[in-house]
């Protein structure tokens, strides 16, 4: 039986899970970013002129979903970085890994709040 403190070495079926685990939270960030752009309402499906014109009504969360995109990114290649350099995991690193992937998980809130965006204007308090 494995003690609190056991680390796991790299290449144990815990060491995997844990990095697996990562990945799949950034994964699933990444996803809900685009979950925020809705699909624009187009009277005429046929006019290109009335899709582009609809397309640039949604400039603000295209451009918060690449900004949030790039920075969960940028958290992912530290995170990746950091775990190629790990020779094991304990219970310690994990309660740690988890609190970190908190962060990362509730960033595409902060991306479809965006307080550019003019679907919430109006939340955010002005000057």
């Amino acid at each position: 039986m494995n003690g609190p403190k056991t680390p796991f070495a790299r290449g144990s079926l815990e060491f995997e899970r844990f990095a697996f685990f990562s990945d799949a939270v950034f994964v699933i960030a990444l996803t809900l970013l685009v979950v925020g752009i809705a699909v624009p309402k187009v009277s005429d499906s046929d006019s290109s002129a009335d899709m582009w014109q609809a397309l640039v009504g949604l400039r603000h969360e295209v451009l918060s979903f690449f900004i949030g995109f790039a920075v969960i990114g940028r958290y992912w290649l530290a995170h990746h970085r950091f775990v190629s350099m790990l020779a094991a995991v304990d219970s310690g690193l994990l309660i740690v890994n988890i609190a970190y992937l908190a962060v990362v998980a509730i960033w595409p809130l902060e991306v479809l709040l965006d307080p550019l965006s003019p679907q919430v204007a109006g939340v955010w308090p002005s000057g």
